[in-house]
Parts: C-alpha cells; structure tokens; sequence
C-alpha cells in the first residue's frame, strides 16, 4: 500500500513539475526583456535576489546545496548566469526533467539530495515581472513560489513573494 501511494505521489509530482510555460504579456523575446535591465541593475543581482527570496519561503525545506533549473525560461542572459553561479557556488545548474527522470534515490524515495530549484515562468508587463519559481526537496516537500518585482528607478525591488501551492 505504501509503495503505490508513493508512487501516485510521483507520478502526480514528475507530471506537474515536468509543464512549463513562458507568457510575456505582449512581448516574446529575449530583447524586450533585456531591455528591462538596459542601463540598470545587474541580471545576477535580480537572479540572487529572486533566490533570496525563495530560499526565505518554507526555509525548513532548505539544503546546503542547491541545484537550479533555469532551462525552462530563456530571459536572463547565460552570461548572468554563470556569474550567479561562479559567484554562489553553492548552486549547480541541472536540468530538472532529466535529474528527476534519472535520480535513482528520486525514483525509488521520492526525495532528492539537494533542494532543486525551478525557474517556471517569467511574466513582465511594462515596470514590473512575475516569477514563478518550484522549490522541491521530496514528492511531499515541495512548493511553489511567486515573486512580483517591480522597477524603480534603475533597478528593482520584490514588491511581492508568496507560496502559492504546497507538496
């Protein structure tokens, strides 16, 4: 009996956590986003405060180490990226569909090493950008998170953060 609610539980988290979208209300590339930044904050500085963030959020899930899933958004340059990372060691970049389809302790428990961290989806829509980021430590020790940040000035600052789904 235990084994096959596990089981659901996988199934039902691998199928939520494997949608993504990417919505950009009225604009559809990486240029228009970048000129959000253009002659402001650095992106490295968004991308740490946004994981500040979520690190704050249900803090009780956190790890030492972290993986971080940015492949299913394209908005923050790969140049920022790896500046976040060489500067925050540690995070280690991972695809998230082949590390929960391949990581044996994740396929037989349910449960992973490290928190995995997932950028989902990116909003924006004049001065502000929604985040919608996963946090996921087990099958039943995960959630959703949503940061709103908003431009003032040159640079931004989280207006807004919130779980908004709990495993």
């Amino acid at each position: 009996m235990k084994t096959a609610v596990i089981g659901i539980f996988k199934i039902i988290t691998l199928s939520i956590f494997t949608f993504s979208s990417v919505v950009v209300f009225g604009q559809t590339n990486y240029e228009k986003f970048n000129e959000l930044f253009k002659n402001g904050q650095e992106q490295t500085d968004i991308i740490k405060a946004i994981i500040d963030s979520t690190l704050k959020m249900d803090s009780g899930l956190n790890t030492k180490d972290y993986w971080i899933d940015f492949s299913k958004i394209n908005y923050f340059d790969s140049q920022s990226i790896e500046e976040f990372l060489a500067q925050h060691t540690k995070f280690t970049k991972i695809n998230s569909d082949s590390l929960l389809a391949n990581d044996p302790i994740w396929k037989e428990y349910g449960y992973l090493q490290k928190m995995l961290i997932i950028f989902r989806k990116v909003e924006t829509d004049k001065n502000l950008i929604k985040i919608e980021i996963e946090k996921i430590i087990a099958t039943d020790g995960a959630n959703g998170v949503e940061i709103i940040m908003k431009k003032e000035g040159r640079n931004y600052r989280i207006i807004s953060s919130k779980i908004t789904w709990i495993s």
